[in-house]
């Protein structure tokens, strides 16, 4: 990815907080850019004499994903997530949200900058969180839908946004069209969201058998690794697969799966928006409610 304006202007406008008050949220829509704002802004602060940096993303999939970035920009990123256990001395330590509630301490000096990849997954309300995140004196978030009250209050509401308008106008997203509901059809590169076992009853009427696959946890890294070569055409998900997986040819998205969150609603969307080929991204909409609040999401990231 090129050094691109935007992300230079977030990147600023963190490190200027992180000097002014200490804390800062970055909202940049799905697959713009977060995680190089997020090590940019690491790789500015390890400059500092006895700095570290302690990066948390939500799964053990994002950490790997965020270790190949971090290398590439001749960063040494050590992981404390699961199994791994980093070095006590280690600058730049990567983990997951699960397994930094249970390790933090460790971590926490005058020195150290959290950064919080999809800050959005923390429940700023929640004491025990609330009295973790307090301990660190340098914190920035990042994240396409940085919504809730507790978020923007934890990060004093100094907020970056890079309006999704304007991503799509420079062509770093894709524009997009809310269709009236029709039934999923066969083709490539797909994503149907379902939550009620006879919404996917229903797609063994409708489509071929060797053209899709459910997602389910024993068969994740199988299912991901044909839908990306394309042997698998179509994937069907109910929870999975609506942040940290980017693969820019998905330009269909079906949502049957109800729901009571615009965070929800949008981060299903926001799989389809990263830009390809100059391509429109079509979003299926099956629920009245589902279409009002991703109306809703869209308006608020800009």
């Amino acid at each position: 990815m090129g050094d691109r304006g935007y992300q230079t202007q977030a990147t600023a406008f963190a490190l200027d907080s992180l000097q002014s008050c200490g804390r800062a949220v970055v909202q940049l829509p799905t697959g713009s850019g977060k995680t190089r704002v997020a090590l940019r802004v690491a790789q500015t602060w390890l400059r500092g004499r006895n700095r570290r940096v302690y990066l948390l993303t939500p799964s053990e999939e994002t950490v790997t994903q965020t270790v190949i970035a971090a290398r590439l920009l001749g960063l040494r990123p050590m992981i404390d997530a699961g199994r791994e256990r980093a070095s006590r001395h280690a600058q730049l330590v990567i983990s997951t949200y699960a397994s930094a509630w249970r390790r933090h301490e460790q971590w926490i000096s005058k020195s150290t900058l959290l950064l919080l990849d999809e800050c959005h997954h923390v429940n700023f309300a929640a004491p025990v969180n609330a009295d973790i995140l307090d301990r660190f004196d340098y914190g920035v978030g990042l994240s396409a839908t940085p919504w809730s009250k507790g978020c923007l209050s934890y990060f004093r509401k100094r907020k970056f946004i890079y309006e999704l308008t304007r991503a799509i106008s420079e062509g770093v997203n894709s524009p997009y069209e809310i269709k009236g509901w029709s039934q999923p059809i066969n083709g490539m590169y797909q994503i149907v969201y379902t939550n009620r076992q006879d919404q996917r009853e229903s797609l063994k009427r409708i489509m071929q058998a060797c053209d899709y696959a459910i997602y389910s946890a024993p068969r994740a890294r199988e299912v991901i690794s044909r839908f990306r070569t394309g042997a698998i055409k179509t994937i069907v998900v109910n929870r999975m697969l609506t942040e940290g997986f980017d693969l820019p040819a998905i330009k269909r998205i079906w949502i049957m799966r109800d729901t009571r969150s615009r965070i929800a609603a949008m981060q299903m969307a926001g799989r389809a928006l990263r830009a390809y080929k100059s391509r429109t991204a079509e979003l299926f909409i099956a629920s009245e409610q589902t279409r009002i609040l991703l109306n809703e999401a869209l308006k608020r990231a800009g």
